[in-house]
């Protein structure tokens, strides 16, 4: 009696657990019907088209009915989810939205739609934003773009990476890429210099170092450069 009492109570938490499970994920037929600007009837079995005509919602949502009234919808942006019906802007690709966990691991967030990144540019892009969801699972990281955010774990903060270069107080930009496995950072900035000694000028320059170490691994001048005398 107690061994049955224990299976039935077993049984009863994993239905719990499953319908927890089954309803945090969308209906993506019911959603594809809403995002083509439809409706679904009462008991979400069938899209319901402006002229009152309709379809099996997932005969709809396969293309095997009402063909004539998909259209073509808006792409997504960078950063912003692909529900069924949508497409990713050109240069984007659809990511599954994983995160990093505070112990580091990958954890897969649940019920929600891919999200559209630049995913295998070799820059580990970080897009800011309001939404209160742990470590912005909207922006690469390496969990969802582990192309492009190799090792991110291990690497120089851009603060850090800045301390190595001698004066940073022109700095334009600081990127961080990522081939071959190996993560750089990419500073621009200008300079103060003197063009043939008698002129001051912006001297501009590209400084390539090692994300993690901030060794650097290339410096270029502007062309002109040649001419110029830098002023500390």
């Amino acid at each position: 009696m107690k061994t049955k009492l224990v299976q039935t109570t077993i049984y009863f938490i994993l239905l719990i657990l499953f319908t927890s499970f089954v309803t945090a994920i969308p209906n993506p037929a019911q959603t594809y019907c809403h995002n083509m600007g439809y409706r679904t009837n009462l008991n979400n079995s069938n899209c319901i088209f402006d002229d009152d005509n309709q379809c099996p919602l997932w005969e709809f949502y396969e293309g095997k009915c009402g063909q004539e009234y998909v259209h073509k919808l808006d792409c997504k942006e960078l950063g912003e989810h692909k529900s069924p019906g949508f497409e990713c802007c050109e240069g984007l690709i659809p990511v599954n939205p994983d995160s990093v966990g505070e112990d580091g691991t990958c954890k897969n967030i649940i019920g929600m739609w891919a999200v559209c990144l630049a995913c295998g540019d070799g820059v580990c892009d970080r897009i800011e934003s309001n939404e209160l969801y742990q470590n912005n699972y909207w922006s690469e990281n390496e969990c969802n773009c582990p192309t492009d955010c190799f090792n991110q774990t291990n690497i120089l903060t851009e603060e850090e990476i800045l301390l190595k270069i001698d004066d940073f107080s022109n700095i334009k930009s600081v990127e961080l890429l990522n081939q071959n496995n190996e993560s750089t950072y990419v500073v621009k900035g200008t300079e103060n210099a003197k063009f043939l000694n008698l002129f001051n000028v912006n001297l501009g320059f590209e400084t390539e170092l090692n994300a993690k170490t901030g060794n650097m691994i290339s410096n270029k001048n502007s062309w002109w450069g040649i001419f110029c005398k830098k002023i500390n």
